[in-house]
């Protein structure tokens, strides 16, 4: 009723509409019943220094149930339960799946702090495939809305506690809330509801070249070009007040999209981003190079530099290019020429050749 009230957007001193008045009504006709709802308030019939071992079970819908064992059986105890408006905004069942995950997540953490037992094992039970699929996953592969509920609860659950359960097994409505659960919870481990997963292994595949070098007059509107894509890739993550904004870059995000060129083609040298394997240690020996703080290859600057080598120090330290494909121009004035221009951008060419 809260939620439909919303949604004809009507006024505090507005009458109800019709059909929700009758809802109302009943409701409030309801409350006369409530009497007859008698709910124990010890958790169990038996002290709890005779139990030995206590479980915790959250189920995907917030509701909450305590097991304890007894030296003879397994008793089922409602412990507390917690519920939630779903959003005015339309969302897709997997992703409020995923929502009330998050909010048994919460309330399992928060339980399990405050009751006066010494709680063995934690177990999170779901009905949706997919938002376990999401929980179980690496939270950086999905979009901001999974991602961020991802994370937030793996820093309150493990993934190791996240099982799931049939439908009819999980306490959605409000009738079954003072339940004592399903039977199979009275069950060992053994007994309880398996999920069927389809394992897939799937690499990554190489993230595609957006931006084509080629296209562009100088080495310097690239840059550009690629600084400005990444503020708005990165803007695209924050809200709007932490937002990078003005009209101009700055230095650090021009140094910055230089330094991912300058990997992109140290990659594409080489053919790979190892640079330990025995072909790339092969390939820089004699180079006394090593990776600085943002995965750049570089070379120490040893003894005076000469003019065929073309190094230029910086910080005596040298990046190192060992190809220059259409990161720069197509030059045909020879290799004197390429250096000339390779000297300008201070970039080094060990082994310059005509192009």
């Amino acid at each position: 009723m809260f939620q439909s009230l919303w949604q004809t957007g009507m006024l505090w001193d507005d009458n109800f509409p019709a059909e929700i008045e009758l809802q109302w009504r009943v409701w409030k006709l309801e409350l006369n019943d409530l009497h007859c709802i008698a709910m124990p308030r010890a958790y169990f019939p038996f002290s709890p220094a005779e139990a030995s071992r206590f479980e915790l079970h959250g189920f995907g819908d917030a509701s909450e149930a305590a097991a304890a064992k007894s030296p003879d059986d397994v008793r089922v105890s409602f412990v507390t339960a917690k519920s939630r408006v779903a959003p005015l905004k339309k969302l897709s069942i997997p992703r409020l799946e995923l929502m009330a995950a998050l909010l048994c997540a919460r309330l399992v953490c928060y339980m399990r702090k405050e009751l006066a037992l010494d709680v063995e094992a934690c177990h999170c039970w779901s009905d949706s495939k997919v938002a376990l699929g999401w929980i179980n996953g690496d939270a950086n592969r999905w979009k901001p809305f999974v991602a961020n509920r991802v994370r937030e609860i793996h820093a309150l659950t493990p993934s190791q506690w996240w099982r799931y359960c049939l439908t009819e097994d999980n306490l959605v409505d409000l009738a079954s809330r003072g339940c004592s659960g399903p039977t199979w919870l009275r069950g060992p481990p053994e007994t309880w509801p398996q999920a069927e997963w389809e394992e897939r292994i799937e690499g990554l595949e190489d993230a595609a070249t957006v931006i084509n070098p080629g296209g562009y007059s100088s080495f310097e509107r690239l840059i550009r070009v690629a600084a400005w894509c990444r503020r708005f890739r990165h803007n695209t993550t924050l809200p709007a007040s932490s937002r990078r904004t003005g009209t101009g870059l700055t230095t650090d995000e021009l140094k910055e999209a230089e330094r991912i060129w300058i990997r992109q083609e140290q990659i594409h040298a080489f053919g790979s981003q190892d640079w330990t394997c025995k072909s790339m240690t092969k390939m820089l020996c004699g180079l006394n190079t090593f990776l600085d703080e943002f995965g750049v290859l570089r070379q120490v600057t040893l003894g005076r530099v000469t003019a065929n080598d073309l190094r230029v120090k910086n910080n005596k330290y040298e990046e190192v290019q060992l190809r220059i494909t259409a990161l720069t121009a197509e030059y045909d004035g020879g290799t004197r020429t390429m250096e000339q221009f390779l000297k300008a951008i201070a970039y080094d060419v060990p082994q310059p050749v005509n192009f």
